[in-house]
């Protein structure tokens, strides 16, 4: 990749007009096409490898990936599950948690991990971000997760924004919810709460990675396992390009 990208041509631009003057002083024909032709060569071959890099960068597998990673604040057993889950998709995920315990067992399993506070003046310099471009907030700490919101719109767009529901809010009518905390997308549908997906998964509930087809669509999977709660679409693209988490879609074919 480096063969491909490195600069050419600095020497010759540099020294092409003085060459073009030596020789012209030797009375050669053509001298004054010289310093054209450098430069035309120049700008022709950033042109190819301008144009070229992605694509080699693809065929070497050493491309940036897009920006389909998830940022994940909290440590605890919600997050990992959700960040474990994740993991096993391919899909980048960075776990953020100021308790040291917690985060240190989700570094043990495996998972990149940042040891502070996400909102931290730290963590603007030291949160590494390439390739994160959603939120989950699903720390118990409510304000955590509110300013980890307003924190990271600007960052990641408030479209890719969520953040885990509590059961306590579900009672709160939409003014109160407005008045009560900076609301972005709720993650997950309405009933599923923090509590709810503890408890299950204190009763051993397991995660399930189903392949959704034109033969086995997601009302067939509805219809076969109606315990079963939703968390997220996987959707592939073109090569070359990362999958994405899509949870409108969710939505949609949920009230569908």
């Amino acid at each position: 990749m480096i063969s491909w990208i490195e600069p050419r041509g600095i020497a010759a631009a540099s020294i092409a007009s003085l060459f073009a003057l030596r020789l012209q002083n030797q009375h050669l024909a053509g001298t004054e096409l010289l310093a054209p032709m450098v430069f035309l060569i120049i700008i022709g071959t950033v042109l190819i490898q301008g144009l070229g890099a992605k694509t080699i960068a693809s065929l070497l597998k050493v491309r940036e990936p897009g920006n389909n990673g998830v940022l994940i604040v909290g440590s605890n057993e919600v997050a990992l599950m959700l960040a474990n889950t994740l993991k096993q998709l391919n899909i980048d995920v960075l776990v953020a948690d100021y308790h040291y315990v917690q985060i240190a067992r989700a570094r043990m399993q495996g998972l990149r991990t940042y040891f502070g506070n996400p909102v931290s003046e730290n963590a603007q310099t030291q949160l590494d971000l390439i390739g994160i471009g959603h939120l989950f907030a699903v720390s118990r700490d409510k304000e955590l997760n509110t300013l980890c919101e307003l924190q990271f719109r600007h960052e990641f767009g408030e479209q890719n924004i969520y953040r885990i529901r509590f059961a306590e809010e579900q009672d709160l009518t939409s003014r109160a919810q407005k008045q009560h905390q900076y609301i972005f997308h709720q993650l997950f549908e309405k009933d599923v709460t923090f509590s709810r997906l503890e408890n299950m998964l204190n009763k051993q509930a397991r995660i399930r990675i189903t392949n959704i087809t034109a033969t086995y669509d997601y009302q067939h999977y509805c219809h076969d396992h109606p315990q079963a709660i939703p968390l997220f679409f996987r959707i592939k693209t073109i090569p070359y390009l990362s999958s994405v988490l899509n949870f409108s879609l969710l939505r949609r074919l949920a009230k569908d």
